[in-house]
């Protein structure tokens, strides 16, 4: 019997404090990391350097993400016998472009999810996918990605949804400064709300007070000084006030949820490092436990590269 050769999957994540990179080999329904580097910088010739490193070959799947800043997020009302995808997504572009005000050519969509009757599509100007993804990324020395998909849900690829009840995901970029909040039933997104505080002020006053680096917090996961710790979960006490506020409205939006009528609330924090101290402050604040994901940056995109195994595609959808 002849198996097919093994695809290599590349996932590409950067802020201007940061640039990641990773290889999985695709097999047999597994991801395995061969390769992953990661360059705390601000200098883009030191994350050339860091690229003309990594050995990229001609067949490699190539992901990456687009910045939060550049995605809108809308629900449309979709005919539930609608099945086939091509569709589904004409109808979310028409929509989307009728309420920009664009013509369908010039933006993209993606499927974000899809529940009684109605379909929530990320939406994206093929002008800021264009420059901000693809040249950007070509000029710094990568292959063109294959795959584009919202910064926020390259999180929610690597982490399996409940089948049932309603669930809030917060998943929280201190490193490119947004919060999105997804909230899901019957394991599809239903709504989405974004925030963008200034998170990476964070960063800076932890320096100042405990003279730690942002590369120190990247790997330190949970064993986080006491000080430090609680110092964290006072601080996160405002952004989750502010967070609340954004649930209040993603539930009314749903349909007058409450919410007591939420079974479970999940937090993904990047870095890490800062989901325990964060966690307390959101049950601090909503009076509900937290559960937590701890999910590395790079670990969706990779898992998006190999479920689209064969299929390569992006957030773009020609009509």
């Amino acid at each position: 019997m002849n198996w097919p050769i093994p695809k290599n999957v590349v996932a590409i994540d950067f802020s201007d404090m940061y640039f990641a990179i990773a290889k999985a080999k695709y097999s047999f329904g597994k991801l395995v990391v061969i390769q992953q580097e990661v360059k705390f910088s601000e200098k883009e010739e030191d994350w050339k350097k860091l690229i003309e490193s990594f050995k990229f070959e001609p067949e490699d799947i190539v992901a990456t993400s687009l910045d939060m800043g550049m995605t809108v997020f809308i629900d449309v009302a979709v005919p539930i016998k609608l099945k086939k995808m091509r569709e589904i997504l004409n109808i979310g572009k028409a929509e989307a472009a009728r309420i920009m005000g664009m013509s369908m050519e010039d933006i993209s969509v993606a499927l974000v999810g899809k529940h009684m009757g109605k379909s929530v599509f990320a939406v994206a100007k093929n002008s800021d996918i264009e420059k901000s993804v693809i040249e950007y990324l070509r000029g710094l020395g990568t292959p063109e990605p294959d795959i584009v998909i919202p910064d926020a849900t390259k999180y929610l690829q690597a982490v399996t949804f409940p089948m049932s009840g309603r669930v809030i995901y917060i998943v929280t970029n201190f490193f490119k400064n947004y919060v999105s909040v997804f909230l899901v039933s019957g394991g599809q997104v239903i709504a989405v709300r974004n925030i963008y505080p200034d998170l990476k002020s964070v960063f800076q006053i932890i320096n100042e007070r405990f003279g730690l680096t942002v590369p120190e917090l990247y790997v330190m996961g949970d064993i986080l000084d006491e000080d430090l710790r609680g110092f964290l979960v006072e601080g996160f006490v405002n952004l989750t006030m502010e967070i609340n506020r954004e649930i209040s409205q993603l539930l009314r939006s749903a349909g007058e949820i409450s919410l007591n009528d939420i079974d479970l609330i999940v937090l993904i924090s990047d870095p890490s490092s800062f989901s325990s101290p964060f966690s307390d402050a959101v049950s601090e604040v909503l009076k509900l436990s937290v559960s937590v994901e701890n999910v590395r940056e790079l670990g969706g995109l990779l898992l998006r590269g190999g479920r689209e195994f064969g299929k390569v595609k992006s957030i773009q959808q020609k009509s």
